[in-house]
């Protein structure tokens, strides 16, 4: 039987966090801001100093190995977690660091020394075929409502952190996003049309083919005309989602070039013999150049210069939101002038930058927060937790490619959406002890978070350094302390029910919502 907290437990918690941090967590996240509460100030050494005169220099600049290393501790940890936590991993404390001396005496372990040079050779390599192979039989094992929505959920459950898994991530990030969202929302839309557009762009990110090359593939799609179903509609956005063309005078003429393109009654793309012959000047295309057939339109929108800079901006405002638009438009810029061909050159220039990943500010996916907590407590999912996943990220408004213009930007934090996220990670996460290892219905987190090498009386403060990624406020050790001896558990007799109280506690904290700034 699953391991509970007794209700007397749960509201000692429940008063425990009002006192501390949720205020802090309601306030904050109603008005978008993700800054955490009692944050230490940095001691902005001279070392320090000179990273922050980089940034300003470059924001889009990668954080080195060199960098890595000039942290404290837990910035160290906190920029780990940023790192692989953005594409739903994570670490825990004494995996990063060796803390057997005591975590006041913790050290970077060896194998991490350049963390981010080893974090980037692990997404450039692929898996093994054999463990390709086993590692697929793990996802199928799972039972899915619809695959195509609950598979890479999955996968990211069983895959580690390789190019394989990076490819999907990349390809599930974009397939929610504005440029290719399949749209399920829409009747004209059918279920098979999320996988065949994740199939076709997952093929295109793992060749590392031209953005261009995808994004005309993808355009002619009849996936593509059934998300914008007339010439006019479809046009229109075209220009607006890839090249940010918004230049009303231009639909007439392109729509006028796709005017023997259209869906039947049984929303299947029909090109039909009435092809447009007049050539048409749009303020989209190089002077002089005139489109005469649709395809002709999708060649101009696919070679627009602006491409690479709109597709950067696009994912600028899923990974920096607390940015103006216009400090958006700034960053994009930085992109367009890297030169970007691929999308995973505008991925790694994003994800390695050293703004991202010390300076923005931003509520957590529930993917980010859930897969982060998964990775530092070795949480494992039961056959059929991503059956109907899908469906409560629905709730969060975090809808799985169903909507017509993706997903919302920032995370969604209104009352409902943050309370059905609170319920998934507390009920799914934090509440859930795995019991028997052998039974793949049994998941939960794992004895692995129990066995870190650090003394029981360090422990409590072990679980706040490893899952909240900071030091406990006085009160909040002493309360749970309280707690704890209240219903009669030590953590030498009762680990578990210790670990369960506190994970509960954790659950209720901003910091699992959110990314604040490092420094």
């Amino acid at each position: 039987m699953k391991t509970t907290i007794h209700r007397t437990v749960a509201q000692k918690l429940i008063r425990l966090t009002r006192t501390t941090t949720m205020a802090a967590l309601l306030i904050a996240l109603a008005t978008g801001s993700v800054a955490c509460a009692n944050q230490r100030e940095i001691d902005h050494n001279q070392p320090m100093m000179l990273l922050w005169f980089l940034i300003m220099a470059d924001p889009l600049a990668p954080l080195t190995d060199y960098d890595f290393s000039i942290l404290p501790n837990e910035q160290k940890y906190r920029v780990a977690n940023r790192m692989l936590g953005s594409m739903y991993s994570g670490i825990s404390l004494d995996k990063l660091f060796d803390v057997e001396n005591g975590l006041d005496n913790r050290v970077l372990k060896p194998k991490y020394a350049n963390f981010m040079t080893g974090v980037n050779l692990r997404m450039h390599r692929n898996l093994r075929p054999e463990e390709r192979v086993r590692f697929d039989g793990e996802v199928a094992a799972n039972s899915f409502r619809e695959a195509a929505q609950g598979r890479p959920l999955a996968q990211f459950h069983h895959f580690p952190v390789t190019k394989d898994r990076f490819d999907i991530w990349m390809t599930y990030v974009l397939l929610n996003s504005v440029q290719y969202s399949p749209g399920r929302e829409l009747d004209s839309v059918e279920d098979e049309d999320m996988d065949r557009v994740f199939q076709r762009l997952l093929r295109g990110i793992s060749a590392d083919r031209p953005i261009r090359e995808i994004l005309y593939e993808h355009m002619v799609s009849q996936e593509n005309w059934r998300r914008f179903r007339s010439p006019e509609d479809n046009t229109r956005e075209m220009m607006e989602i890839y090249n940010g063309h918004f230049h009303d005078e231009d639909v007439p003429k392109a729509s006028k070039a796709c005017q023997n393109w259209s869906l039947n009654r049984d929303n299947e793309l029909v090109i039909g013999g009435n092809a447009n012959t007049e050539p048409q000047l749009l303020a989209l295309a190089r002077p002089g150049q005139a489109i005469t057939s649709c395809e002709d339109f999708y060649a101009t929108v696919a070679n627009h210069d602006l491409v690479p800079g709109v597709a950067g901006f696009v994912l600028i405002q899923r990974f920096f939101p607390q940015l103006t638009e216009a400090e958006q438009r700034d960053m994009a810029l930085w992109i367009l002038l890297r030169k970007p061909v691929t999308y995973r050159d505008i991925f790694l220039t994003i994800l390695n930058s050293r703004s991202y990943l010390l300076t923005a500010e931003r509520g957590r996916y529930f993917e980010e927060s859930f897969y982060n907590f998964r990775a530092k407590t070795g949480w494992s999912a039961p056959s059929n937790f991503f059956r109907d996943l899908p469906n409560r990220m629905a709730d969060m408004r975090q809808e799985v490619f169903e909507l017509k213009l993706g997903r919302e930007r920032p995370a969604p934090v209104d009352s409902l959406s943050l309370a059905h996220h609170h319920t998934r990670l507390r009920e799914s996460g934090a509440l859930d002890q795995k019991r028997d290892p052998n039974n793949p219905n049994d998941g939960g987190w794992s004895s692995e978070l129990m066995n870190a090498p650090v003394a029981d009386g360090e422990y409590l403060r072990f679980l706040f350094l490893s899952i909240v990624e900071r030091e406990p406020y006085p009160q909040e050790l002493a309360t749970l302390q309280e707690i704890i001896a209240d219903q009669g558990f030590t953590i030498a007799r009762n680990k578990d029910r210790v670990t369960s109280i506190a994970l509960d506690y954790f659950s209720r904290l901003p910091e699992l919502y959110t990314y604040p700034a490092v420094f």
